[in-house]
């Protein structure tokens, strides 16, 4: 078998894909037979196999990629769906305070929600922050004969401590229930958008 034959069975046996695949994958193995030169036609079609085995190949990669484009596409179609949720819940905000005092309640109580996630968040790591450096405060204290002052900073850095652990709990049962929260936010803008424009 020489170089043309290989190629003309390659290409009977890649009739069933996309054409502009099959394309690609003929320009490519006729430009690795070009790059090798005539001399090594037989070296390269030894290395490369029967034209069945190469199609089978080109096939076995089609699949890979047709698999990973689904992959994106389920992606993207989940970021869209929080991309709308989010607008959503934006809307709902912007237009609640425009109907009355239910929709400011609402507001203020989602206002409520998010600064107690954002305290639960930031306060947790001030917190540890604070403690570790109390107790830098404290050995020093301690290294510089102050042991008063350093038993001091250790009693306020455990403080500390316990104040972060229960905001840190606090932020953890925040979490849990978020999911619902905002189930519960997006049907009731929902509702309102529903009897407003419905």
């Amino acid at each position: 078998m020489n170089k043309e034959q290989f190629l003309d069975e390659l290409e009977k046996l890649l009739q069933d894909i996309d054409s502009i695949e099959r394309d690609e994958a003929l320009n490519y193995y006729r430009d690795y037979f070009e790059d090798a030169g005539s001399e090594h036609e037989q070296e390269i079609i030894d290395e490369l196999g029967t034209p069945e085995k190469v199609a089978q190949t080109i096939k076995e990669g089609l699949d890979i990629n047709e698999q990973e484009n689904e992959e994106v596409i389920h992606y993207n179609e989940r970021n869209t769906r929080i991309l709308r949720g989010i607008i959503v819940v934006l809307l709902v905000l912007l237009i609640l305070p425009t109907i009355g005092g239910v929709g400011g309640l609402v507001v203020a109580a989602f206002g409520l929600f998010l600064s107690i996630v954002c305290i639960g968040i930031f306060g947790t790591f001030g917190l540890l922050c604070a403690l570790v450096a109390l107790v830098v405060v404290a050995i020093k204290m301690f290294m510089d004969g102050l042991i008063a002052g350093g038993l001091i900073c250790l009693g306020v850095g455990l403080l500390l401590f316990s104040l972060s652990y229960l905001t840190s709990l606090m932020t953890v049962s925040i979490f849990k229930y978020l999911p619902q929260a905002f189930r519960a936010l997006i049907d009731l803008g929902k509702d309102i958008y529903n009897k407003v424009v419905g």
